[in-house]
Parts: structure tokens; C-alpha cells; sequence
């Protein structure tokens, strides 16, 4: 009898240890995955708050060079929207947007980028019409990212369809704008092998 008494508690006390330790293995999943959330959230919230901040300087320089009548600061701002153009292109892969709005936007950044060093070189009054509607196309996209930030703020899961859809607001309006941009660059001709 007092063998299986023993037998009894040893059986229990191995049960409530196993219990133990699938409980805890079970909370460890469950911090981990919150932790991943998060730290996943926070690289989505950087990437957003650095496209923000890039787009704003892209803003501030291109008011800038509408009214920059020197030639050395007129390139030295075209060199600073370049050079923010790219790096903001560079946020924007790491963004969860649609790839049409990924696409929207790396096309306004190179298109920005390249027309700036253009504008540079030669500062034409078509030129500054163009400075114009790209310094206005911007101030829409810092505007839809405003609106996006808050909305991703406001977002307890992790749900980017409200970053999207502030995204692409900002988008249709201006796309026959740009194609008159970027038919006023020089393009280069390829003739085929030498």
C-alpha cells in the first residue's frame, strides 16, 4: 500500500513538473512573439518616420531652390535632394506598402533626384515651372504621411492597409504632372554597340 502511495505522488509531482515546464516554455513563445512584433513595428514606424523626415528636407530644399538665384547654392541643394531622393528610396523598401505606392514613390524620388541635378546645370523658366509642380507634388506626399503616421499610430496590430491608403491618396492626383517632368529631362540615346 505504501508503494503505491509513493508511486501516486511521484506520478503527480512529474505531471505538475511537466505542467510547469510546458507553461513556461508556452509564456517564453508568447514574449518572444510579442518582442518580434514589436521590434518589427518599430523598424516599420523608423522607415515611415525617416521617409517623413527625408521628404520634409526634400521640401525645405526645393522651396529653397524656387527662389535661389545663385548658381554655387542652386548646385549644392541639388545635390541635397539627390542626395535625400535616394535615401528616401532606400526607406521606402523597407516599408509594408503596396508595390504600386512602393513604385509611386521611388518613381517621384528618382524623378525629384534627377530633375534637381538637372535644374542645376541648367535653370530654365520651363524648369522652374516644373520646380513648382514637384515642390507642390511634394507637399502632398508630406501631407499623406503625416495622415499615414497617425493612423499607423493609432493601430494596435500590426495593419498597414491605413499607411497605404493615405499613401495613394497623395498619388492620384499629380501622375500626368510628373509625366510632363520627366519628358522635360535629357534622356539618353542607345544606337547599339559601337
Amino acid at each position: 500500500m505504501k508503494i503505491g502511495k509513493l508511486c501516486f505522488i511521484r506520478i503527480c509531482s512529474f505531471i505538475i513538473a511537466f505542467l510547469i515546464v510546458i507553461s513556461a516554455f508556452l509564456l517564453q513563445k508568447c514574449k518572444e512573439k510579442d518582442y518580434l512584433s514589436e521590434q518589427i513595428k518599430n523598424g516599420y514606424t523608423q522607415s515611415l518616420l525617416s521617409v517623413q523626415s527625408l521628404v520634409s528636407d526634400i521640401n525645405i530644399a526645393l522651396e529653397k531652390l524656387r527662389f535661389c538665384a545663385d548658381e554655387d547654392m542652386r548646385v549644392s541643394l541639388s545635390t541635397e535632394i539627390a542626395r535625400d531622393s535616394a535615401a528616401a528610396k532606400e526607406c521606402v523598401a523597407r516599408m509594408p506598402i503596396d508595390a504600386s505606392t512602393a513604385s509611386s514613390l521611388n518613381s517621384y524620388f528618382t524623378l525629384t533626384g534627377d530633375f534637381a541635378l538637372n535644374f542645376a546645370k541648367d535653370a530654365s523658366e520651363k524648369g522652374a515651372e516644373n520646380l513648382e509642380k514637384l515642390y507642390v507634388y511634394s507637399t502632398k506626399i508630406s501631407h499623406a504621411l503625416n495622415r499615414a503616421e497617425t493612423d499607423f499610430d493609432s493601430n494596435v496590430k500590426l495593419d498597414f492597409s491605413a499607411l497605404d491608403t493615405a499613401l495613394k491618396s497623395g498619388f492620384d492626383e499629380s501622375i500626368e504632372d510628373m509625366k510632363d517632368i520627366s519628358e522635360s529631362l535629357p534622356t539618353l540615346i542607345y544606337d547599339g554597340p559601337f
